[in-house]
């Protein structure tokens, strides 16, 4: 009776933690990504990296398994998703070192993917990513 119980509430403990929204308006996630297209050249390229984001404070790009650590500044955010379960977007306008941009988060169609764009004075980032899965921090 006793396994039964404590099995019973594992599961139920459970659920409900996978129930939750996350909220990617003010939640710190760290979205997935396993690759990406680089849309300068249409290059498809393999390799992890990561963007966690702070509700809509920053962004930190992470690479090589973290040896590696850009931080966005963000200055303004469009758009209105409280739930990364349902479909919606947030647009966030950044700047890394020299070069301003945005970089746009969005479920379609129950697929998640990771715009960024930036420009500089010589360099131009515009990458497409896939999002692999996300977890809240």
């Amino acid at each position: 009776m006793t396994k039964s119980l404590i099995l019973f509430l594992f599961v139920a403990i459970s659920w409900q933690a996978q129930a939750q929204n996350v909220n990617p308006q003010s939640d710190t996630i760290r979205w997935n990504a396993s690759g990406f297209v680089d849309q300068n050249n249409g290059k498809n390229l393999q390799g992890s990296s990561q963007f966690i984001t702070y509700g809509i404070n920053k962004i930190d790009w992470v690479q090589k398994n973290g040896k590696l650590v850009y931080t966005l500044i963000v200055s303004n955010v469009t758009g209105t998703w409280v739930d990364s379960g349902a479909e919606g977007s947030l647009t966030y306008n950044v700047t890394l070192n020299d070069m301003i941009g945005t970089l746009s988060i969005v479920r379609s169609a129950g697929v998640l993917s990771l715009s960024l764009n930036l420009t500089g004075t010589v360099d131009k980032i515009n990458n497409l990513y896939t999002i692999a899965n996300f977890d809240i921090l």
